[in-house]
């Protein structure tokens, strides 16, 4: 479980700093959603509610 979270950080922080790489983007509904990933961690994000 620790090292979910600790994967969840790396993540994060790669996010912000925009060095992730997102996979193909999907459609979710109306929604265009980016998927990164980063070892056991996976988040979904919309690129228009990034600021």
């Amino acid at each position: 479980m620790r090292s979910i979270v600790k994967d969840m950080i790396t993540l994060s922080d790669e996010m912000l700093l925009g060095k992730a790489e997102p996979k193909s983007p999907q459609r979710i509904g109306p929604f265009t959603v980016n998927t990164y990933s980063f070892e056991n961690a996976t988040m979904m994000q919309r690129k228009s509610k990034i600021k």
